[in-house]
């Protein structure tokens, strides 16, 4: 069974006190809820959808995002890490992280 994924981001999107987001092997955002856009500033899915974190985050920030992401990729599961995030005001704040591997039929697919 697949889920449509608007549907995830619809579930999401509900939790406004957490930043969800998917991608794909590039390491290139396939999903984001409404919470990460706001606080990007962002006004729309499509403004994120197909960057990378290094192209949506400033320098500082997106640094260890993109490190995280080839650790995930790689098939890591990084768990109650607290790192800096942009908040509801686009202020750099202190926020636990988990990034898990999106597997399919044995391969990590994002």
């Amino acid at each position: 069974m697949r889920i449509d994924p608007a549907e995830i981001e619809a579930l999401f999107d509900a939790i406004p006190s957490v930043l969800f987001f998917a991608k794909d092997t590039q390491g290139r955002y396939t999903h984001v809820n409404m919470t990460m856009m706001q606080r990007l500033g962002m006004k729309s899915r499509s403004e994120v959808i197909g960057k990378r974190a290094d192209e949506v985050y400033p320098a500082g920030m997106s640094e260890a995002y993109v490190e995280q992401d080839a650790r995930v990729l790689g098939g890591e599961v990084i768990e109650n890490v607290m790192e800096l995030q942009l908040l509801a005001n686009r202020q750099p704040g202190w926020c636990l992280t988990c990034k898990r591997p999106i597997i399919e039929h044995g391969k990590v697919v994002g």
